[in-house]
């Protein structure tokens, strides 16, 4: 899986430390992501993620001076990344050509597929936010700007929607769709009607509902 090269330079970078070697840095962020995503953060220890590194404790304790902050690393860059992606995301040119309907489906291809590339990566963001109100705050503000900017991107289509009050609609719409598609990711913990279906039948499923909804007069 392709990763943005990590200097953990933040809040939680030891205090002096310029990383001798990316690609340790990046194998002890890497087994971590892993191990906290499957098993939590409580649930997995330093040793087990020297261990999954194939690096020494020495070495994970030479980048990270303890747990917390090898923790906050992993948060840090994942949150970087989101917030990257999320720039990226708001470039009006990426979804020139398509319609609402088509706007939605690229959407949910994306949070699909980002879940199938990085499994884990919220069941992290959730269990460090209870404890770390900057992570809460930072994580909260990258969902509202997600879908803030997906509800723009509906409303420069806004000639497609047949409800009576647009702009009402495409924030609802966008509020349904995230709702829906954060529990088709977290099936595990959130049980659903729909939890045995292809991504493709969620996804045709899911469009056709918010479709309905916004009553398009045109639906790609």
């Amino acid at each position: 899986m392709a990763r943005t090269q990590a200097t953990v330079e933040s809040r939680w970078a030891r205090g002096g430390q310029q990383p001798r070697s990316h690609a340790t840095q990046d194998a002890f962020l890497d087994a971590a992501e892993a191990l906290f995503g499957k098993h939590g953060v409580e649930g997995t220890s330093v040793t087990e993620v020297a261990r999954r590194a194939e690096r020494s404790i020495g070495s994970l304790y030479h980048h990270f001076q303890n747990k917390e902050m090898l923790v906050m690393a992993v948060v840090d860059r994942i949150l970087g990344d989101l917030d990257r992606g999320i720039a990226n995301a708001h470039d009006a040119a990426q979804w020139e050509g398509l319609s609402i309907g088509g706007v939605f489906r690229r959407y949910v291809d994306r949070a699909l597929a980002l879940d199938r590339a990085r499994p884990g990566y919220k069941r992290i963001l959730l269990e460090v936010s209870l404890s770390d109100a900057e992570t809460r705050g930072r994580y909260k503000r990258l969902r509202r700007r997600l879908g803030e900017g997906l509800t723009q991107r509906v409303l420069d289509r806004r000639d497609e929607i047949g409800h009576p009050d647009p702009e009402t609609a495409a924030r609802f719409a966008v509020d349904q769709l995230n709702a829906t598609l954060t529990a088709r990711l977290d099936r595990a913990m959130t049980p659903t009607q729909f939890e045995t279906s292809t991504d493709a039948e969620f996804t045709t499923e899911v469009i056709a509902s918010v479709g309905a909804y916004l009553a398009l007069v045109a639906s790609g």
